[in-house]
């Protein structure tokens, strides 16, 4: 499968820098909104497994301070918002492990002409945390690790019920222990989003094209797929949106210097369903996936198989609580997607309390979160289970000039 995208790091890198920042300088002959907003958090952590391991857990309390920093501009055509922020971890018991991580974020969007928008992403993450489980896949990552990603995207009606998106992506991963290998993401989709209107009320159709490359020094994994896609208005409160499509994807792996290369050629499908729910206080969905993803730093991807279940309610003005639970199963066969074989099943369970102390103009918040994960190695026979407390007060002042 030819390459969609040049090896050439910096106008990926560039140019969605660039146009976000354009977007955040004010016009001077333009009604703009200019917002700085500094923040602080502090976060108190009980990990019960700092590692994530399945054998020789370690206990410990983490302490984590949070400065932040947030710039936003908007009007009429334009929409930006940039922060960027410093996590400083505290271990109490394994001290030699207190780190300082941070982060910058950006998303942008400037409407062109009447029927054209553009719209970037940026995004800069130094995690110090000892592990982590990977949102996309569930995957536990027992290291540090620094992630760049950087995004292009465009909007075109091509009439009042139709219209077209096109989008291209960069991203990278990479990790401080050498057990994971560093990884280049790249993506570029083409699709089209149509409104039948009154032949079809309340529902929306949709198709996607998309073509990913996921690449480590010893891999690269090419998949392309196509999905069609529709979202239907059952009530003012419910919403049903299915997709399903077939991939097709190519693998090839090779030992240090290029020697023993392997290829491995594979089709399947991938879908989605999901039901969601949307009241005054309550919210809530469920949904189902199939996919190809990244197998977070494994050398390759793997398939994704999960469920979710997501609930939100808000009990009084102040008072709001939410719910997750969510299991996933990642497979890949020996040099199927993956320089590892990978057949775990993960369990996830978060549960979260926020209250509202005070509003604006400075806005003050107290947090308090569990979660618990579970993750079954099916091919070493190991489990690992955590199970992490958190309480967390939020600060914020928002300025405008």
């Amino acid at each position: 499968m030819l390459s969609l995208f040049p090896d050439i790091s910096a106008p990926k890198k560039l140019l969605p820098a660039l146009f976000l920042l354009a977007l955040l300088a004010p016009a001077p002959l333009k009604a703009d909104e200019l917002i700085v907003t500094p923040a602080f958090s502090v976060r108190e952590e009980y990990n019960d497994n700092v590692f994530a391991q399945s054998s020789d857990r370690r206990r410990d309390f983490i302490t984590t301070l949070s400065p932040v920093l947030t710039v936003s501009n908007r009007n009429e055509r334009v929409s930006a918002n940039l922060s960027g922020g410093v996590n400083s971890l505290h271990y109490l018991r394994n001290s030699s492990g207190s780190a300082l991580g941070y982060f910058v974020r950006g998303t942008g969007s400037y409407t062109a002409a009447p029927r054209l928008s553009l719209s970037s992403d940026l995004g800069y993450l130094r995690d110090s945390s000892a592990s982590s489980i990977d949102p996309a896949t569930s995957l536990v990552v027992s290291s540090r690790s620094e992630r760049q990603s950087y995004r292009l995207g465009g909007r075109y009606a091509l009439s009042e019920m139709a219209s077209s998106s096109v989008g291209l992506a960069y991203s990278r991963d990479d990790y401080d222990s050498q057990t994971y290998l560093d990884t280049w993401h790249y993506q570029g989709n083409a699709g089209i989003d149509y409104d039948p209107g009154s032949r079809l009320p309340r529902t929306k159709l949709g198709s996607l094209l998309t073509l990913r490359r996921d690449a480590t020094d010893l891999s690269r994994v090419d998949s392309l797929s196509a999905t069609l896609g529709v979202t239907r208005e059952l009530s003012e409160l419910w919403r049903l949106s299915l997709n399903g499509g077939a991939r097709f994807t190519r693998s090839e792996f090779h030992g240090a210097g290029g020697a023993g290369r392997e290829s491995h050629d594979e089709s399947g499908g991938v879908g989605s369903l999901a039901l969601a729910y949307s009241g005054e206080k309550l919210s809530g969905s469920l949904a189902l996936s199939h996919d190809l993803n990244s197998a977070s730093g494994r050398g390759g991807a793997t398939k994704v198989t999960g469920a979710n279940l997501t609930v939100a309610e808000r009990f009084t003005r102040d008072l709001s609580g939410s719910l997750a639970a969510a299991y996933v199963w990642n497979r890949s066969d020996p040099n199927e997607f993956a320089l590892q074989p990978i057949d775990e099943r993960s369990r996830n369970l978060t549960g979260s309390l926020r209250y509202q102390i005070a509003d604006a103009p400075s806005e003050l918040s107290l947090e308090a979160r569990y979660s618990y994960n579970n993750t079954q190695n099916r091919l070493l026979g190991t489990e690992m289970v955590q199970n992490i407390f958190m309480l967390r007060l939020n600060w914020q002042y928002p300025m405008f000039r």
